[in-house]
């Protein structure tokens, strides 16, 4: 089985074999530049998430003339036999037989009886304590709510701003056209308007924050997420809303 690191090793031999600049590569598959380095180095899964990652990969390796089909399953294996170890280990470890001296059950039982004492008395002197202090009475203070950010208004247009804290790939949709497939770096900002909706494809959601028409609508989510849809009504993930106009 082959991990990312070794399968990029390939892809980089075999691309330089053939004496392909990756400008070249670029222009005849429309795989981003960095996206091809980063699959090169073995790092596509942090810029696209483990979800996109098979796709440019079968999509690269293909054009290479490689067999695209295993090098594909290799990266999967590699991921799922990583997430099975992980399972192993949070596995309940095995009952262990182990013979106690007989003094250790009477010696732990009167430790237990000295806790539960000494949590009686403590709890009686701040009981004591509680009553004989002063009532005091506590102000409500009712914060004004912050004004919702859906529906919004036909007057005015759909505004989206995305922040990032890492880089992170995404595809963009605006009122059914794509203007952005690519990756934002890490600080990076990119804003958007529509006239009717917003539709976005992110390989990792917890690296992008949201804001919608002036309001902070901060994470929406982690991992890969497919088909958020921003309209006028409201912000939802394939067919759940996330948040939503009141009816």
């Amino acid at each position: 089985m082959r991990d990312p690191k070794e399968i990029g090793k390939i892809l980089k031999e075999t691309r330089q074999k053939k004496s392909l600049p990756i400008d070249e590569i670029y222009n005849k598959t429309r795989i981003q530049p960095h996206i091809i380095e980063a699959l090169e180095e073995g790092t596509a899964g942090e810029v696209l998430g483990n979800v996109y990652t098979p796709l440019f990969l079968r999509k690269y390796a293909a054009f290479l003339g490689l067999d695209s089909a295993s090098l594909v399953a290799s990266y999967k294996n590699f991921y799922t036999d990583k997430e099975e170890v992980a399972l192993d280990i949070e596995k309940e470890p095995q009952a262990v037989n182990i013979s106690l001296p007989k003094w250790i059950v009477p010696a732990l039982s009167v430790g237990l009886t000295c806790i539960v004492i000494f949590f009686i008395i403590f709890l009686g002197l701040k009981l004591r304590s509680f009553r004989s202090a002063k009532k005091e009475t506590i102000p409500l203070v009712i914060s004004k709510p912050k004004p919702a950010v859906f529906p919004i208004s036909k007057d005015k247009s759909i505004e989206l701003v995305l922040q990032s804290t890492d880089n992170v790939w995404m595809k963009v949709k605006k009122d059914g056209k794509v203007v952005f497939e690519d990756t934002l770096p890490k600080g990076g900002k990119k804003e958007w308007s529509a006239a009717d909706k917003i539709e976005l494809w992110v390989g990792r959601a917890e690296a992008l924050n949201f804001t919608i028409n002036g309001k902070s609508i901060g994470n929406i989510g982690k991992g890969s997420i497919k088909k958020i849809q921003i309209s006028r009504r409201g912000l939802k993930i394939r067919n759940k809303w996330l948040l939503k106009a009141k009816e």
